[in-house]
């Protein structure tokens, strides 16, 4: 039996610590499952609005149009892809083949236009994926 006043408080405050380091280890753990637990208790509303946030914001129009850029060259081996979203914000991606190089150019678009001048391959690219929203 210990009976030194010093090992038992010793002692004590050993285990006051643990118990205390343990009710934080629970208290976070605790947290973090109301986050996740925050994600089932959502209403089919809720849920429906977070979905149609989701799909507004990704691509949804997509269009390549091939093309021959010199009369030198065949094959249509030239395109532009214009990939969009329902907002109008996204890309055109336009590669310009040569029998010496392949170049590749990208532009941003915002609102269905750009702040960069299109060839009328981009824009006819731009115009047939905002048809296919």
């Amino acid at each position: 039996m210990i009976t030194n006043p010093q090992t038992i408080m010793f002692i004590v405050i050993t285990v006051v610590g643990l118990l205390m380091i343990t009710v934080i280890i629970l208290s976070w753990n605790l947290i973090a499952m109301k986050k996740q637990w925050s994600i089932f208790m959502k209403t089919p509303k809720q849920i429906t609005e977070d979905y149609n946030n989701r799909i507004s914001t990704s691509i949804r129009g997509c269009a390549t149009v091939r093309y021959d850029a010199f009369a030198d060259t065949g094959g249509k081996q030239s395109f532009a892809t214009a990939l969009i979203t329902e907002s109008g914000s996204g890309v055109i991606i336009s590669s310009i083949y040569t029998r010496a190089r392949v170049s590749m150019y990208a532009k941003p678009i915002e609102q269905f236009t750009s702040t960069y001048e299109l060839s009328k391959e981009e824009q006819q690219a731009l115009s047939e994926a905002r048809k296919s929203l």
